[in-house]
């Protein structure tokens, strides 16, 4: 991710207003010529903007990544006059610089994503990423699931107390590092047995998942005197931590307890394929990772099936 959009998470920095853009008409035609509706926009600048509107910080600054990458590769051609070639020679560019496969297809999904909605508004006739056809790639996540046994190993291997609290935290509840960081202690309640924690999340999107005994108890041991405003897991400054510093902790005790270079996110990949398999529902674990779809959740069902039909064979 460029610099530009690591600091101010817009596409404003790096696009040049389209000033020669045609502001003559306030009305364009959509879906035939006997339909009219308002302009919605009037240069590339604010089509974007639009299109980014509503999303969450971290998608904003991704997808504008994605865009302002694309800009960059055309020169900071007006979309208006890109053509099926120039989107082709950025896709084959991707392939050029190495890129994963799953890395060139959300790039290439993002440029899509834009030009449609540019099209659905009517700043745009025609969509020239429509026949792009995305990368298939090979499916890694279950390469990146830590087993039962991983996961306690790894926790049993660190020996500061909030770092540990950090490592169950993110097993038990499958949150995101994003939404960890954010926890207040007023985002914690008491249950009769253990308690619960409510994340605001990916997609502006609120849900409760239960804390069991015996995390809970540690948590409030924990906690000690703190305020209800106060971070869950505090920084030395007595802030909230960034996402930066717990991936490097959470990378640190993978490494030196199984020797895995480990990522936050494996512990939410794990927490969904063990709790299937120990008989969770799909819709249960769907609504605990806060997934706006099932299809997403049933990802790990199908790296980790428990049938297949080489389990009726001998050799």
């Amino acid at each position: 991710m460029c610099d530009s959009c690591e600091k101010q998470g817009l596409i404003t920095s790096v696009i040049t207003p389209n000033t020669d853009a045609d502001k003559s008409s306030a009305l364009v035609p959509l879906n035939g010529p006997n339909t009219l509706v308002p302009q919605q926009a009037n240069s590339d600048e604010q089509v974007i903007q639009l299109w980014l509107h509503g999303r969450g910080p971290n998608s904003r600054r991704a997808y504008s990544a994605d865009i302002i990458r694309f800009l960059e590769f055309v020169h900071h051609k007006r979309i208006g006059l890109v053509t099926l070639p120039d989107i082709q020679a950025f896709a084959d560019s991707l392939e050029q610089a190495g890129l994963e496969g799953s890395t060139r297809h959300r790039i290439l999904a993002s440029l899509k994503s834009l030009f449609n909605f540019a099209m659905k508004i009517g700043y745009l006739r025609f969509d020239v990423t429509r026949p792009l056809r995305l990368p298939r790639f090979k499916d890694t996540l279950a390469e990146r699931i830590l087993t039962e046994d991983e996961i306690q190993k790894i926790i049993a291997g660190e020996t500061n107390q909030r770092n540990r609290l950090i490592l169950r935290f993110f097993f038990v509840t499958g949150v995101r590092v994003s939404e960890l960081c954010s926890l207040n202690w007023r985002d914690l309640q008491k249950r009769i047995e253990g308690g619960q924690v409510t994340v605001f999340g990916k997609g502006n999107r609120t849900r409760v998942v239960l804390i069991p005994e015996p995390l809970w108890s540690d948590l409030i041991t924990f906690r000690e005197d703190a305020l209800d405003t106060e971070p869950v897991f505090r920084s030395k400054k007595g802030g909230h931590l960034n996402a930066g510093h717990v991936l490097r902790l959470v990378k640190k005790a993978g490494l030196s307890a199984i020797h895995k270079d480990t990522c936050c996110h494996a512990f939410r990949h794990s927490h969904a394929t063990i709790a299937m398999e120990h008989g969770a529902s799909i819709t249960l674990v769907q609504s605990t990772l806060g997934h706006a779809s099932l299809a997403v959740t049933g990802r790990y069902l199908h790296i980790r099936p428990n049938e297949s039909s080489s389990s009726y064979l001998k050799v």
